[in-house]
């Protein structure tokens, strides 16, 4: 157990170094935006598949909660500055939200799209736009609202 939380520590400090090259890069090459999170390498231990020793990409849900905590990264490291498109497990308004709360300023629609259909896209909009209503916020208040619970600590 106590290995264990070593490894990711140490796997947390290695992201959050790649991450900060990264957003140093984007700012000075003068990047317009970015698209953060729609497939990794990586297997979370919450991934349940017996495929889950495949390799390749992973993309959909199981990913859901480390796309939002780069999202949540770039765009602190950012300052705000680059369009952020949020990407990685969304499959509802809920998901959404939590992105642009992140620091997303769009979000993108593919596994839930392929497996759900072309109406998913309604749904999501219409689920955003009540947790906005519901928050008394516009779309331009929420980006980035969460920035700070929701990135790599």
């Amino acid at each position: 157990m106590q290995g264990e939380r070593a490894s990711e520590r140490a796997l947390r400090k290695t992201r959050v170094r790649a991450t900060n090259s990264y957003s140093h890069l984007l700012r000075s090459a003068q990047i317009d935006g970015l698209i953060c999170g729609n497939t990794t390498n990586s297997r979370p231990k919450t991934l349940l598949s017996e495929n889950k020793q495949m390799q390749g990409g992973l993309s959909g849900r199981p990913l859901r909660e480390l796309s939002t905590t780069l999202v949540a990264d770039m765009f602190y490291l950012t300052g705000g500055k680059i369009v952020i498109v949020g990407a990685g497990g969304i499959g509802n308004g809920a998901d959404c939200y939590e992105k642009i709360r992140a620091g997303a300023s769009l979000v993108q629609l593919y596994s839930m799209l392929a497996y759900a259909g072309p109406g998913v896209v309604k749904k999501c909009t219409e689920e955003l736009e009540e947790l906005l209503r519901k928050d008394n916020k516009g779309l331009e208040d929420a980006i980035g609202a969460a920035n700070e619970e929701l990135r790599t600590k």
